[in-house]
């Protein structure tokens, strides 16, 4: 099973990051195989647009079966579930813990809450 994980850099004991969108690299293990790692950078992290669909669509492209993030938008939600990957997400903030604890089946994986991204989308809108 190939999973990816949210960072803020591109190593694996980089920081988990918690919101999907503004994710700079993804880190992917396949824990079928379990040697080693990738990483995906994320073009679209500094963008003000919406950039969400598009790594959604490279990170399906890569042929992953599960997401591990915080927030993400519904939009990318939708995407992954038509594609048939999961999204869950990690109270840890490294990512190497999360994949050692995934290795071991030791990891309380749990649905992202999509209230913080709502949240966090209107307060956008208030500031702009």
């Amino acid at each position: 099973m190939k999973v990816a994980i949210s960072a803020k850099e591109n190593y694996f004991n980089s920081q988990f990051e918690k919101y999907f969108e503004q994710a700079a690299y993804f880190v992917i293990i396949d824990l079928d195989n379990g040697n080693g790692y990738d990483v995906i950078c994320n073009p679209g992290a500094a963008s003000v647009n919406d950039s969400g669909i598009l790594m959604a669509q490279m990170l399906i492209n890569f042929g992953i079966d599960a997401l591990i993030t915080k927030t993400c938008n519904p939009n990318v939600q939708r995407i992954f579930n038509l594609a048939g990957i999961s999204i869950f997400s990690a109270d840890e903030i490294i990512v190497g813990n999360i994949i050692n604890k995934l290795k071991i089946e030791k990891l309380n994986l749990t649905k992202p809450n999509y209230k913080t991204y709502l949240h966090r989308l209107e307060r956008r809108k208030r500031d702009e």
